[in-house]
């Protein structure tokens, strides 16, 4: 089934940039819309219908959510993104559970957002961070499987699916190891959830997050899934409004989940348009985003593998991956790439992509990067390649 008329913007560019953020259905716009044009109430405090309205379309995207992932609605928190999400985490388990010279375990693959929390509360109270290296594009499981044994670690937090490498992250492996010593388990989630099935309750993991802008939502509206004993048992992230059950001049108790967690008002029209991005993705259906991404990630890497003047850093493995290419041009800076396959709409990414240890680790400061949804196709690709030929030109290489 063709989607692409449900994306207007395609008609005028290659999009190669998924993984940054998604592209919006219509239908995703028009949810929005409908908050702001009939029923722009605020949520849990009018008894007014269009407020009722409004709370009732709220609830409603956070059910949808929890269906989706396999979690319960009261596991679900409305946050503005995953890095806000695992800020969240990391404050609050900083404040109730960690102590001075706990370990904390995280990979050698993290986004920036899944690192630079751990690096404040070593700096904050004194935690150890441990790093579990790579095998290549995969991480290394002999090294996971020493670090656990040998540094007793309080909580394993692990990407679930590398936004440089596409490398899908054996969760069931490193759940089973962490859970073996008792660890707390965290999922950065923000590249796997809008691609693959990941279903919370069988994983059995502690907590997992993602971003709603990457899975056809808006931005500002991201989730936090936690297990419902875990969450009563963290502390407030922030405090005010909403998030309260009784406020006294010294004392205050706080609500109950989820509104423990969603200070202040929240991002009403981002939620319930996400509710409209879940339905959407429901429709398209997992089977048939990754058939169409591993069917495009392989067209890639074929094409790329007859071009002596590009380095492929991202995982060739196509089974294990979500769709993200990652190279460079020889002798040309990634945003010199960007910047010319811009000249004829063709869009990607060009940076560390907020994964400058992992960058290091491959021995390169910066890597362009086309990421893939089920709305791209093969002319994009064959669009990117005559891109690339442009920059071999113009380089003379």
């Amino acid at each position: 089934m063709d989607y692409r008329d449900d994306f207007p913007i395609l008609k005028k560019y290659h999009y190669l940039d998924s993984a940054a953020t998604s592209l919006k259905p219509v239908q995703v716009v028009e949810a929005e819309m409908e908050y702001y044009h009939e029923y722009p109430a605020n949520v849990h405090r009018g008894v007014y219908r269009m407020s009722e309205r409004a709370t009732e379309m709220y609830e409603r995207a956070r059910e949808k959510v929890a269906s989706l992932y396999g979690s319960k609605p009261q596991e679900v928190i409305f946050t503005r993104n995953t890095t806000e999400s695992l800020n969240l985490l990391a404050y609050t388990l900083g404040k109730k559970f960690l102590k001075k010279g706990d370990v904390v375990l995280i990979t050698g693959m993290e986004h920036h957002s899944n690192l630079v929390p751990w690096l404040m509360l070593k700096e904050q109270i004194g935690i150890k961070l441990e790093y579990v290296e790579l095998n290549g594009a995969e991480l290394d499981y002999e090294d996971l499987s020493e670090k656990i044994e040998s540094r007793k670690p309080k909580v394993v937090s692990f990407v679930h699916a590398s936004n440089v490498l596409g490398t899908i992250n054996d969760a069931q492996k490193i759940l089973k190891l962490a859970k073996s010593s008792g660890a707390l388990t965290i999922m950065d989630c923000a590249q796997s959830a809008p691609h693959i099935q990941v279903d919370f309750s069988k994983l059995g993991v502690d907590y997992m997050a993602f971003s709603g802008h990457k899975l056809l939502g808006p931005t500002g509206i991201g989730v936090l899934i936690g297990r419902e004993d875990r969450l009563e048992n963290l502390p407030p992230f922030m405090g005010g409004g909403s998030m309260i059950k009784v406020v006294e001049r010294q004392s205050f108790e706080p609500a109950e989940l989820p509104q423990k967690f969603e200070a202040g008002t929240p991002n009403i029209a981002g939620a319930i348009s996400l509710g409209a991005a879940i339905d959407y993705l429901k429709k398209v259906g997992f089977g048939e985003v990754e058939c169409v991404e591993k069917e495009l990630l392989s067209y890639i890497l074929k094409r790329a593998s007859e071009l002596d003047y590009i380095k492929v850093y991202s995982n060739k493995n196509v089974k294990n991956a979500v769709g993200i290419f990652s190279f460079n041009v020889d002798g040309v800076h990634p945003h010199d790439v960007s910047a010319l396959l811009d000249e004829s709409n063709v869009c990607i990414r060009a940076g560390h992509h907020c994964a400058q240890p992992l960058h290091r680790t491959l021995g390169v400061e910066y890597t362009a990067r086309a990421s893939l949804y089920f709305y791209n196709t093969k002319e994009d690709i064959d669009a990117f390649f005559d891109g690339l030929e442009r920059v071999r030109k113009m380089f003379s290489l």
